[in-house]
């Protein structure tokens, strides 16, 4: 009883669980943020690999009245080749696409990538 009445109580304090639960809280927005941003460089990406390299895109306003694949059949066959070898997204299916030929080999259609 004297010890209760110095004064000298000790009291439960909720301060450091608050600063450790607010961390965790905002794991979510964090991920939305993350997953929003990295749909908007793939956009970016695809946009500007399609500006870039697309045969059918041309920059000059006198190459733009034309056809192309008339005028020059030879530099639009190769514009073109260029563009399948620079996509990044088709050099993922081919990866994909050799893990599951060695599983069960397609003997029909074969592999679009190699021809």
């Amino acid at each position: 009883m004297v010890s209760r009445s110095t004064g000298s109580h000790t009291f439960a304090t909720s301060t450091s669980s608050t600063n450790k639960s607010l961390k965790g809280a905002y794991a979510p927005v964090y991920i939305s943020l993350g997953l929003i941003l990295m749909s908007v460089s793939i956009g970016a990406f695809t946009a500007t690999h399609q500006l870039k390299w697309s045969p059918n895109v041309s920059v000059k306003k006198s190459k733009r009245e034309t056809l192309p694949e008339l005028v020059e059949p030879e530099k639009v066959a190769e514009e073109s080749n260029d563009f399948i070898k620079k996509s990044f997204f088709r050099k993922i299916a081919n990866v994909q696409e050799a893990d599951r030929q060695e599983i069960m080999p397609d003997q029909i259609r074969g592999d679009t990538y190699a021809k």
